[in-house]
This record gives structure tokens, C-alpha cells and sequence, in this order.
């Protein structure tokens, strides 16, 4: 519970300074910046370093559930589309916003607040194999697939691959893999441990000072938005959790993975959406909701694992 109030502290205290005039955009920018270089490389470094699996099942899988419940919302969503007869910038929003989570600024930090520092090796697995890939690959894809026009590259792969082995964070966990086994000194080891701990507050912060409701768009928007946010929040990751439990993950590793599932959709993924034109007020709506919703529902997800056994 103390991890979810520090998130929704976090947040409140972004909202609250842009409200007041405090900080604009570009000071949540300069935060999320920071975070990107400099702070989650450090958190996912020391996540993967300190990554301990009792067998394969505990490395895969996690990575699977993440591209699974991508699936699943995918799939439910063009359902919904198809019935309730959504316009092609509608059901584009949708798909490119409720089908990834945001399982680094807000699931990491959420996540290490349920279940300790231990638990962000998975998490980070989660975040790095599953919704980071997803989100420079296949969501960039809906939304050209979606959008009226495409931006396309000569070598549109190349591209995506240079983005991804570049991205700081992967650069932090491949470096982790590598170092695995060797003992870092002292002082460094000290100065990434006080980076990564800056994790949580300022890339909360930044989350928060960006959130945004239209009461109107809310109000023209309320179907669209309940159906994406009960596709991303409760059934997915219920088909994640159904999946990984098939293929054998138990215990707190399987609680992670399903948590990270769950999150909230991911604030980059609302950025692509608004860069390719796909309703962009519906989509900055469904991550300023999902947000605070998520701080209800992955907590519900952790008491509904506890009290199965799972």
C-alpha cells in the first residue's frame, strides 16, 4: 500500500505544480531526460546484475505474458472496433495507447513499492523485452497502419533496431548482463545505486505535471475510453496471467509479471498516437485515467493472486 501512495503522491505533486504555474511541459521533459540517460540505466543495470532465476521459465515467460497481453488487448480492441463500429482514427488511438503498458515510470516504481527492490529484476525484464520492444516495433506500426499518412524510413528495420540497441535503459541492462559476476567497486557501485533511486520520484513527477483531463472530451469519449481501459487493465492481463500460469510461472515472479502487465498505458505510446494525428485528446485521456486507475487495479491483481496461491 505505501508503494501506491508514493505513487500517487508523486503524481499529485507533478499535477499540482503545473496547475499552479509552477512547471510547464518542457520542465517534465528535462526530468523525463534525465530519468531516460542517466537514472533508469542505473535501475536497470542493478536490476539485471541482480537477476537470479531458478530456472528458464523465470526469464522467458515474463517476456512472453508482456507480448501476450499486447496480443490480447490488440485482438479485444479490433473486436470492440468492429461492433461498436469506431471510426479509423478511434480505433487507431486505441490500439496504439491501451495495448502497452507503462512499466517503467510508473511500474517500476509502483512495482518496487509492492514488492521490494528485489522484485525489479523481473520488472525490468518485463519493461525492457516486452513493452519497450513492443512500443518501438509494433506500435509504431499500428500507427502508420492507422494514420492518414506514414513516415517511413529507407530502411525502416535498420532504424528501429539502431533505436533499440541504442535506448540507454537497453545500454544499462545489456551492461548488466555483461558485468554479471563482477564485482564493481565501491564508489561506483554507490553512485549507481543513488541514481537509480531517482527513479521513482522524478519520473513520477514528470508523468504527473504532463497529466490532463478534458471534461468534455471525457464526456464525448466515454465509451472508446471504458472499453480501452477495461481491455488494458483487467482483461489482458487476465490472459497473461492465464498464459504464464500454463506455461509454469508461480510464486512472486509470476505476481511481477502480471502486475507489469496490468499497468496503466504507456505515456510514450500516447506520444506516437499524437504524432501520427490518431485522436490525440482520446488518447492523452486514457493515459491520464489509466494512470490513476492503475493505482486501484494493480494492487486488486496483487490480492487476487495472493488469496489464489498462485
Amino acid at each position: 500500500m505505501s508503494g501506491a501512495l508514493l505513487v500517487a503522491v508523486c503524481l499529485f505533486a507533478g499535477w499540482a505544480l503545473r496547475r499552479r504555474g509552477r512547471v510547464d511541459e518542457a520542465f517534465a521533459n528535462a526530468l523525463a531526460r534525465f530519468v531516460v540517460d542517466a537514472a533508469l540505466p542505473c535501475l536497470t543495470f542493478r536490476g539485471v546484475r541482480a537477476l537470479r532465476a531458478a530456472d528458464s521459465s523465470a526469464l522467458w515467460v515474463p517476456v512472453a505474458s508482456a507480448w501476450i497481453a499486447f496480443a490480447a488487448a490488440a485482438l479485444f480492441l479490433w473486436l470492440a472496433a468492429r461492433v461498436l463500429r469506431w471510426d479509423r482514427a478511434t480505433t487507431g488511438s486505441l490500439l496504439v495507447t491501451a495495448t502497452v503498458g507503462n512499466t517503467a515510470f510508473v511500474g517500476l516504481p509502483l512495482i518496487e513499492g509492492l514488492y521490494g527492490r528485489d522484485a525489479i529484476a523481473t520488472a525490468t525484464l518485463v519493461d525492457q523485452a516486452g513493452s519497450f520492444v513492443i512500443v518501438s516495433t509494433a506500435t509504431v506500426l499500428l500507427a502508420q497502419r492507422f494514420a492518414d499518412r506514414t513516415d517511413r524510413t529507407k530502411h525502416p528495420s535498420r532504424s528501429m533496431l539502431r533505436k533499440l540497441l541504442t535506448f540507454p535503459p537497453v545500454v544499462g541492462s545489456l551492461l548488466g548482463v555483461a558485468s554479471r559476476g563482477v564485482a564493481l567497486p565501491t564508489a561506483l557501485d554507490a553512485v549507481i545505486e543513488r541514481l537509480a533511486s531517482l527513479v521513482v520520484p522524478l519520473a513520477l513527477v514528470s508523468v504527473g505535471v504532463r497529466l490532463s483531463l478534458d471534461a468534455r472530451a471525457l464526456r464525448r469519449d466515454a465509451g472508446p475510453i471504458a472499453v480501452g481501459l477495461a481491455v488494458k487493465l483487467v482483461l489482458s492481463p487476465a490472459v497473461a496471467l492465464a498464459a504464464a500460469v500454463a506455461l509454469g510461472l508461480r510464486g512472486q515472479t509470476l505476481a511481477i509479471t502480471i502486475a507489469q502487465c496490468a499497468m496503466a498505458p504507456m505515456v510514450t505510446a500516447g506520444l506516437v498516437a499524437t504524432e501520427h494525428d490518431l485522436r490525440p485528446e482520446l488518447a492523452s485521456s486514457l493515459v491520464a485515467l489509466g494512470v490513476f486507475a492503475s493505482l486501484v487495479t494493480v494492487p486488486v491483481w496483487r490480492a487476487v493472486l495472493a488469496a489464489s496461491g498462485l
